[in-house]
């Protein structure tokens, strides 16, 4: 069981790194035609407006997890839906058909593991109300501090821009063992997120999320984003925890 709780840590990691994929999912054609003038300002400014278009979309990822050289991949599926309805189940094949899950309606998060029979709440309502009085500006807006544009470069045969950042306050609140660097792979024709990589102080990689099979502006059910805890769940509420530790980081 000791195994799989490290992964059950990993994987929350992956979680937030899935969030920011979310966040960043925006149109940046002009990374192909104006690469010289491009600036991660101009990026930032672009990605709360034109992130709006993408009414809805579902997804594959694959994941990778590496711990002292030891790599683990697991694979999943994804679903969003506007205004920041958010699905993302993870196959567990070693345990036959039992899915991590993590969905959000806006307001709650909640983030289940079956094979201990936990689930996880957090109120982000409370949690951004919090964060706006102690920094300013809203938690939501994006999950990575000291944000910049490093290149446009080529992946899975799509070009692509990359961003790069360090976790920001609530990030780190959220999981001691955050990453210490973020890379973000956005789609340079149309603003997908096509990779999310995290590093550690060494700048090896020990995390990487791939996303493919897109379908945009689908018919999702409101209802895929409610979750309800099966009986016998162990319903851990984790807001006033990362409220908490918003002032020691």
């Amino acid at each position: 069981m000791t195994d799989n709780y490290h992964l059950k840590k990993k994987q929350k990691n992956s979680i937030l790194n899935i969030l920011i994929a979310i966040i960043l999912i925006v149109p940046i054609c002009s990374c192909k035609s104006n690469i010289s003038k491009l600036t991660t300002d101009r990026i930032l400014n672009d990605i709360s407006e034109k992130h709006k278009r993408i009414e809805s979309y579902k997804a594959d990822f694959t994941m990778k997890i590496i711990k002292k050289e030891k790599e683990q991949t697991l694979e999943g599926k994804i679903k969003f839906k506007q205004p920041n309805l958010t699905k993302q189940e993870t196959n567990l094949s070693f345990k036959g058909e039992k899915k991590d899950l993590l969905v959000s309606n806006g307001k709650v998060k909640w983030m289940y593991i079956p094979l201990i029979k936990i689930a996880f709440r957090e109120d982000l309502k409370i949690i951004d109300r919090e964060f706006q009085k102690k920094y300013g500006i809203t938690s939501a807006y994006v999950d990575m501090a000291n944000i910049r544009y490093v290149k446009t470069d080529n992946f899975n045969g799509h070009q692509v821009c990359i961003l790069e950042g360090m976790p920001n306050k609530l990030v780190k609140a959220r999981d001691s063992e955050a990453p210490y660097i973020i890379r973000v792979f956005i789609d340079a024709e149309n603003g997908v997120v096509r990779k999310v990589s995290s590093y550690d102080k060494q700048g090896e990689e020990i995390m990487s999320q791939v996303f493919r099979n897109f379908e945009f502006n689908i018919r999702i059910p409101d209802d895929e984003f409610i979750f309800e805890p099966p009986e016998g769940t162990q319903v851990i509420d984790t807001t006033e925890g990362t409220i908490r530790n918003l002032d020691v980081q």
